[in-house]
């Protein structure tokens, strides 16, 4: 049971991020560009996983955290996956002023109606 949901968990996570990387293209998602692919594509993504937590490829890191820990259950790698994440949401964090500032009352709009890291059906 401890395999399938660590199967899961990184399936999850690997498909989120193909998602991610669907829409953003791979230097957008890396975080290697600031310009849109094309100049007439809205620069702020806002369908897809971008439509249900605001942070997607933090969330498919955590599911990838979490289904290495569960599927090769050692503490080493449980303290590393702890600190990954944690590292992982303080930079999602860190750049929620920064998103803020680039793209002013229209991500400010998306803030209010997209929560952040875990989808509203979570809680």
């Amino acid at each position: 049971m401890r395999v399938m949901a660590a199967r899961l968990l990184i399936l999850a996570g690997v498909g989120l991020l193909v998602w991610c990387m669907t829409l953003l293209g791979w230097r957008r998602l890396l975080d290697l560009e600031d310009e849109p692919p094309e100049p007439e594509s809205p620069p702020l993504v806002l369908r897809g996983p971008f439509g249900i937590v605001r942070h997607p490829q933090t969330l498919a890191l955590l599911f990838l955290l979490a289904g290495a820990a569960l599927r090769w259950p050692r503490p080493g790698l449980w303290v590393s996956a702890l600190v990954a994440a944690t590292i992982a949401v303080a930079l999602a964090l860190a750049e929620e002023p920064r998103m803020l500032e680039r793209f002013g009352e229209a991500f400010r709009r998306y803030q209010q109606a997209v929560p952040f890291l875990f989808p509203r059906f979570f809680w």
